[in-house]
């Protein structure tokens, strides 16, 4: 599960906030299942924890889709990473890959 906070990219009012389980997720961007449709004018703030260390991704909200259950799912593309974000997220990939079925 990932948290999220959704900005209005005009105004910088913060708009939505929530869970969401991540679906697949790449060194590029997530697909995030959430339980509210997420605006495509926003962007968006992920927050990932793995252990002692918490980092902020910013994305954009390319698209989002209701699904056959009657949840959200989004296509994100991450943006403006720092290196240490970066380092964090790569972890975060080697650890949802190896916790996937065979």
């Amino acid at each position: 599960m990932l948290t999220y906070s959704c900005v209005n990219e005009q105004n910088g009012i913060n708009t939505q906030q929530g869970l969401g389980r991540t679906l697949n997720v790449s060194e590029g961007g997530v697909l995030l299942e959430t339980y509210i449709h997420l605006n495509l004018k926003n962007t968006i703030s992920l927050t990932i924890a793995l252990k002692e260390k918490m980092v902020d991704i910013k994305g954009k909200i390319l698209w989002c889709k209701e699904n056959a259950e009657g949840m959200f799912v989004s296509g994100i593309e991450f943006y403006e990473m720092e290196l240490d974000a970066f380092a964090i997220l790569k972890r975060y990939l080697e650890l949802f890959y190896k916790e996937l079925p065979q």
